[in-house]
Order: structure tokens, then sequence, then C-alpha cells
């Protein structure tokens, strides 16, 4: 069930309630009791509107001043750039989170030589030699410890980076916290997150990233970079104060605190450049979309794969002429990490290259072995996610119960801080203590002293292979050959992995989960070729089961398809086994669809996201628009000024249906905030039958308004930059001649001068022309898919003669909504 604090839709009335919220006294404004319910900001979820505004300013504009090449030039640049960054960002990434792996892998062999338990499998002149300098004074000190100073060290270093982490995400950007894969989907689904992006939540994610995926949890760091690469492409659209910084001249004119100048919106029509046609829901999520693709081809070295991604999995919307900008992201993106390596041949984040195989899998009596990984995998995936489900309500449970903010930080570092040395301790204690030993490799003449650990010379641990080190690297072991290693050494990994990444997604810091995913996956499915080998076919090849098993266990539990199928491909090189991996994938999906949600649904829910899915249910047909539709609040496309004030005030919708006065046929949409700019803005008319714009000059406080600032004007009103009203002020009385913003109840509404309320607004001319509407006998499933696969934030609803009678929003779409309201219906005698 959704929250009812969504503005679009809240406090709507009855459908057997007809009455209009219209205030009948349009001579004045009670502004008593609109101190009182002051909001200082707006509200935690609002709707996207993503359908394209077009009024006769667009249209006039368009035709005397085209401007089609510049801004097509202008955006292949935004996309170019956001590739770019994207992938600086990921080189960063991989830079810092190898710097401190590496400071950590050497540290903790050097004192694994000097413990005593252990020194005769060590001398130190092997040591030097690895690592080509004598043993640091820290080390020998520490080492006098013993096997408490290894703990110590190995223990405390990832507790450092965990509560740093930790820290930096809970005070100074709590969004920073997790994937962020949650929050991308339901942005681009058309749900406003709040703070979803900017400058500190980017500079806080990228640090909280790379200590966390250095600290040793089992995290990765595809989802993060995909988030990182979202906030990209919504900060380049976000230009308005740094356009003004550079287009300001000598003007001294500012607005007070809590009051507007007149003159403030028409300095922003005087300095509108390309990059200001970029400022609306529809533009930011073509970018984000892009950035998100960006990031995710970044991790795992697959352009084509970051595409089918934004396609299937982050984005509810994609159009046609999104896919080669898209494209061109991704390979700007994974260019840049080949630079990074000096290779075309490693472009990513996460290289899961591994050697060829011989033979492939063409025996069809191995078909059924597919079926039943896909069958594990969609079992085990469910699994995961509701447990993972189940563990993060109670924490939000707990920590909701919790109101002292300085009570708040310290528990949730504190269970931080338990995470990462339970997880330190668990994983050294394996490899001490339990690590099976192999024998060892040649690297020329430099013997592999790094996973040595408790083995004698000439050998090698096997979980201190797959559980020290670099994740990739261990990833890498498994797909290649997981015949190197023993049975229950890969079920081992896979089960210690899968059980702390069960209690870690959800703990306060930046996580993502395909790396872990892929390691438990393909050591599970190691484990399961090795079994078949031995007891049903002895000509498999166990390698190739260790990839199927990373494609079942993510689809179980992210259930995307085709990119899955296209990343996997592509980072391994493994073409052969695409079949294979398809009957496994589509298997593993149907299972995992059956038992529980997706792991990130399940979130998108925990949440609260009022999420709409791409497709309405089969017995939506039966019933109709009429159904779950709101009473329809309208407005005259020639509208008294102080009816329009009264109207912000009273109503809490985002938009109005415009009738006719006389007729009142439907004829468009007008948005809250074209109406707020409007009367901020002063464009009055001399009666409401005048079809073009009359500035009233005799209130106006302007002078000498020629042509140029009337544009200005005109530009500002009809023409309103997305959020321009989202950092207003507390409220404040009118004064006679001053206009007041504010945000009511979590709207913005507006105080004019007494001396304007009986002028006249030509709404006719800034609604929206182009807005969609749909009969009220429309089935409810014709409704769903037009609303859901627009992108739209309001769908007005007409009678059979042309009238307004009702609207649809997000919130009457909602499930829980549906449902009450065919309930209702189904128990009305």
């Amino acid at each position: 069930m959704f929250p009812t604090e969504i503005s679009d839709m809240t406090k709507h009335p009855s459908d057997g309630d007809k009455t209009p919220l219209l205030i009948k006294d349009n001579t004045s404004c009670n502004h008593s009791q609109l101190k009182k319910n002051v909001t200082p900001s707006p509200p935690k979820f609002e709707s996207l509107d993503f359908d394209q505004t077009i009024n006769s300013y667009t249209i006039s504009d368009a035709k005397s001043h085209p401007r089609y090449l510049q801004i097509t030039i202008t955006r292949w640049i935004l996309v170019a750039l956001v590739g770019l960054f994207t992938g600086i960002t990921a080189v960063v990434i991989v830079h810092f989170v190898e710097l401190l792996v590496q400071f950590r892998v050497t540290r903790l062999n050097s004192q694994l030589q000097h413990y005593v338990g252990l020194g005769s499998y060590y001398n130190e002149d092997e040591v030097r030699k690895y690592y080509h300098h004598e043993v640091s004074y820290f080390d020998s000190m520490l080492s006098k410890y013993g096997l408490g100073g290894i703990y110590s060290f190995y223990m405390g270093y990832n507790l450092f980076l965990v509560v740093l982490s930790t820290m930096l995400c809970i005070v100074f950007a709590p969004m920073a916290v997790g994937s962020g894969l949650p929050e991308v989907k339901a942005y681009l689904n058309g749900v406003r997150v709040g703070k979803f992006s900017g400058f500190r939540l980017f500079v806080v994610k990228l640090l909280g990233t790379i200590l966390g995926v250095a600290s040793g949890l089992v995290v990765g760091p595809e989802g993060p970079i995909v988030h990182l690469g979202a906030i990209l492409g919504a900060s380049l659209t976000k230009t308005r104060e740094l356009e003004d910084w550079f287009c300001r001249k000598s003007s001294d004119a500012k607005s007070t605190v809590g009051v507007r100048n007149e003159n403030s919106m028409m300095q922003q029509g005087d300095h509108r450049s390309l990059l200001s046609f970029f400022r609306n829901d529809l533009e930011r999520r073509h970018l984000i979309s892009i950035g998100a693709a960006a990031g995710f081809s970044s991790a795992f070295g697959a352009p084509v794969g970051g595409l089918l991604y934004s396609m299937e999995e982050a984005s509810s919307f994609f159009s046609h002429d999104m896919l080669w900008k898209t494209l061109t992201a991704t390979c700007i993106a994974t260019f840049c990490i080949a630079c990074y390596y000096g290779s075309l041949s490693r472009y990513s984040m996460l290289s899961l290259e591994i050697g060829l195989v011989d033979s492939s899998l063409t025996h069809l009596k191995e078909i059924p072995t597919y079926f039943v990984l896909g069958a594990a995998g969609g079992i085990i995936g469910s699994a995961f996610n509701r447990l993972n489900a189940y563990t993060n309500k109670l924490r939000k449970v707990f920590y909701g119960t919790i109101s002292d903010r300085g009570k708040l930080l310290t528990f949730r570092v504190a269970e931080s801080a338990f995470l990462s040395l339970l997880t330190s301790f668990t994983m050294l204690s394996a490899v001490i203590f339990a690590g099976r030993c192999r024998p060892g490799e040649k690297d020329g003449e430099e013997f592999r002293f790094l996973h040595r650990y408790n083995c004698p010379p000439g050998q090698t641990s096997e979980l201190g292979i797959l559980l020290f080190g670099s994740r990739e690297e261990s990833i890498k072991e498994i797909l290649t050959d997981p015949e190197n290693f023993s049975p229950n050494t890969l079920l081992t990994v896979g089960l210690l992995v899968l059980s702390l990444m069960v209690i870690t997604f959800g703990v306060a810091l930046p996580t993502g989960m395909f790396m872990p995913s892929i390691l438990t996956g393909s050591s599970l499915g190691g484990y399961a070729g090795l079994i078949f080998k031995k007891y049903y076919i002895s000509s498999i090849h166990p390698s190739d089961f260790s990839l199927i098993g990373a494609a079942a266990f993510l689809a179980g539990s992210q259930r995307n398809i085709v990119s899955l199928c296209v990343i996997l491909m592509e980072g391994t090189g493994n073409t052969k086994s695409i079949i294979p991996v398809i009957i496994t994938v589509v298997c593993a999906r149907t299972i995992g669809d059956f038992l529980s949600e997706g792991i990130y649904e399940e979130l998108i829910q925990l949440r609260y996201y009022p999420y709409l899915k791409h497709e309405s249910k089969p017995q939506y047909d039966i019933y109709t628009a009429r159904t779950i539709m709101s009473s329809a609040v309208t407005i005259s496309s020639g509208a008294n000024a102080g009816l329009v004030e009264d109207l912000l005030l009273e109503a809490p919708h985002n938009a109005f249906p415009v009738v006719e006065k006389k007729s009142g046929s439907y004829i468009g949409m007008v948005r809250r905030d074209q109406l707020v700019a409007a009367l901020e803005n002063k464009l009055y008319m001399d009666n409401p039958s005048d079809e073009e714009i009359v500035i009233s000059e005799s209130n106006c406080n302007l002078v000498d308004i020629d042509e140029n600032n009337l544009s200005s004007l005109k530009n500002a009103a009809f023409h309103v930059d997305d959020g321009v009203y989202r950092s207003i002020a507390d409220w404040r009385p009118t004064t006679e001649n001053t206009t007041t913003l504010s945000w009511v109840n979590g709207n913005v509404v507006i105080s004019i001068p007494p001396h304007e309320r009986f002028r006249f607004i030509d709404v006719g001319s800034i609604m929206n022309k182009s807005a969609i509407c749909v009969q009220e006998d429309s089935p409810l499933s014709r409704v769903f898919n037009i609303f859901t696969s627009l992108g739209l934030r309001h769908l007005p609803v007409v009678s059979t003669n042309g009238t307004a009678v009702g609207v649809i929003t997000r919130f009457n779409l909602s499930d829980a909504y549906i449902s009450s309201k065919l309930s209702s219906k189904c128990c009305t005698p």
C-alpha cells in the first residue's frame, strides 16, 4: 500500500461527490489558515510529467525561432558528456579500490609470514623476493602479537573503511545508502524521488562505494556506478544557477526571503539558452536512462548489454531514437576503462573473460541439467529476495522507533561495524583453520605467495584464493576451471557469500549485488557441475555450469533475461554457451515469478515508491475509467485571477482540466506551476474574451515594457523550467503591492495584491493543448496501458459530450487503490 502524501492525488473526493473544489467568494482570500498549514518543503513523492507541453507560445516560438539543429547538436553533446563522465567515474572507483585492496593484502600476507604457528612454512627471503622490499617495521611489530595481531589488523582495517563509509552516507547524504537502483527505476517510472541527484550525493556515493567495496564486505560497485551515471545525466540538465552566474549582468534586483521580485522570472526568461530546453522531466529522463546504461556497461564491459539493461530493467519508457544515443554513451564509457588499462581488450570494472573451452555443450542429454539449475536458481533467488526483504523490514521497524538523530547515527554505525567484524572474522577464520591446500603454480621464477596462508611452500589455500584479494580474480578462477577446487570449497564459498548477502544489503553504505551474486552463482553452479560430472555425465565441463549457475541466480533474484544473457556473453566471451544460458535464465525467471517479486521490486515496495508495472492485469478489461477516476476540478479558459489564487490554495491537485466558459467542453490541461508563473508575472488580459495576452500596466510595476521584455515575460510564464518553484521559503503575509509564494500542504500557492484579483488570465494560451484524454467508458486496461506507456502525470476523463468529469493519476492506478475500488464496487448491492 502506498502512502497518501503524493501531492498529485491527495484529498480526492469520492466518486459520488461531484462538488467542485472551487471558492465561491472571489473578492478576498482567507489567509488566516495559510500560515498554520505551511510546510517547509515539497511532499515526499510527486509524479513526473513526461508528456511534452504544447501551447500557443511553444507553437509561435517554434515558428519564429527554429532551433532544431542547435538543440540536436546540444543533445548529442550532452549524451557524449554523460558517457565520458561516467567512464571517468568508473576509472576513479577502480583505481582507488585496487590501491586499498592491495595495501590490505600485502600487509596481511606479511603478517602471516611472521606468525609463529606458521613460521616453518615461510622464510623472509621468499617474502622479500615476492614483494621486492624489506619487511616493514610496522609488520615486524604487529607480528609479535601472533594470530591476534593478524586478526586485529585485518578486522581493524576493514572496520575503519566500513565505519567511514557509513558515517559519510548517514551524515551527508542518506540517499547514497544502497545500490540506488530502486531509486533509478522509480524515477524512470515517473516518481519524483526526493534528493535523487546532486553534487553532495555524487561525492558521498563515490567515496562510499570506494570504501565499501575495498572493505571486504560482500558488495560490488556495479549498482552504485549505475546510480552515479544517472546522477551525472540528471545534473547536466540542472544548470540554471551556472547559466545565471555566467549571464548575469550588473543587475542588483534580488528577491527577499519568502517574496519574489516581479522581475525575477523575467530575468530568467532573458537568459534562456539551449540548455534550458533540457530542463524538463522528459529530457532529464532520457539522460538519466543513458547515464544508467553507461554505468552498467562500464561495470561489465558490455556496451550492448548496458543498452539492453536500461531498456529491460531500468527504464519504463524507452523510445526508438534513444537506441543509438545510449549505445554511443556506453561505448564512450567503456573506452575510458580501456584507456585506463592501456588495452582495448580490457574495458570493464569487472572482467569476466575466461580461457577458451575446448568443447561446447552439444549433448542433448545435458539439457535436463539446465532446467534443474534454472529451477534451483529461481528457488534460491526468490528465497534470497524474501529473506533480504524481511531483514530490511526489521531494520525499518527498528530504526523507525528511534527519533533522536544522534542515537540513530550510533545504531546505524554500530550495525555496519558489527557486520564488518562478522564478515572479516568469518572469512579469515575459514581460510586459516578450514582452508584446503592445493599445489601452487609458478609465475616465472617468483612463487605465488599471495594466497598461501597456512599452506606449506609450493601450495595455496583454495578458500584464500576465493575469499581474499580481488573478487574479480576469484570469479575468473571459478569460471575458468572449477575442477581446480574441491566441491566442498565451492559449496562453502557459495553458501557463505549468500548468507552474508542477506544481511549486508540494507546496511547504511553503498552496496551493489552483481559481483557477489555472480560469485555465489558461479560457486554453486561449479559445485553442481562437479556433482553432475561425478554421478551423471562424465563428459560435461563444470566450467560451463559455473557460468550457467551465475546466470540462474541472477535471473532468479533480479529477473532480467535478455540483458543478462548478453552481459554474460560479452563479459566472458563464451558465446558457445548462449543456448544453455537462455534455457536456464528463462526457467529461473519463470520459477522466481511464482515465488516472489524481484529484488528491486521488493525494495521499491519497502520504500513505498508508487511504482507502476508495465502491463495491466487481465481483470481490468471488465472495468472502466469511471471506476477509479477522481472528481475533476476544472478551470475556464478565461479565468479570474482571484479565483485562480483561491483555487490554488484550496485544491491539492497539480493540474486542472481547462474547459470552455460557455459550453464546458474539455480543451486542455494547465499545471499548477504554469498558473503560479502567470500570476507572478502579472500576465493579465483586458477581458476573458481576448485571445491575446495584454499586459496590464496600471498595476504591473514594470516600467517601459518593450517587445523584448514582453517576450521574456511570456517565456517565463509559458515555458516554466522544471523545479523552479521547489525551493521557496516559508509563508509571509502579502502586502498591498507584493506577490508572495509559499508551500501550503505540500503545494505551491501564490498570494497576489487585492487590487489584482479582478484581472483575468488567458488560461487557454498557457494550457497544454496536446494533453491526452480518455472517455469515462474506456476499459481500465486501456487506460492503464495509455498512462504507463506514455509516461503521463494526469489523464483527464471526459464524458460522451466532451465535458471533463474526472482525472486519473498515478495514485488512481496503484494496486491498493484499484483493489479498494473494485472490492467496494463488488460489495455494493
